[in-house]
């Protein structure tokens, strides 16, 4: 049997969103303004301007998309469960319960 953790609080993932969309931007905004000028005079300025830009677009789609990231992770760890054999299989009928048994759907 697993141990049920409780989610994070709500301020607690969108804070987490706050800092993990200001990195990402940063560290995308940098790697992409330094390629095309190099380490060129200004080059600073101009990164910051598209970091300013970067992180509330990134703050937001976080906002939209993180919902459906989580979803798929956990429909993604349990099919790996129920593959492993961790889990019970569905109760819909499915090839799930096949693959488990090792047995031919068609009788």
């Amino acid at each position: 049997m697993q141990a049920t953790e409780t989610p994070p609080a709500k301020s607690t993932v969108i804070l987490a969103r706050l800092f993990i969309s200001a990195m990402m931007a940063f560290l995308m905004t940098g790697i992409f303004t330094a390629l095309p000028l190099g380490f060129a005079p200004g080059w600073l300025g101009i990164w910051m301007t598209r970091f300013a830009t970067a992180w509330p677009t990134a703050f937001v789609l976080s906002m939209g998309v993180g919902p459906l990231a989580f979803w798929l992770a956990r429909r993604t760890q349990r099919l790996t469960d129920m593959v492993r054999g961790w889990l019970p299989p569905p109760t819909l009928p499915c090839r799930w319960h096949c693959l488990r048994r090792h047995t031919s759907p068609i009788r």
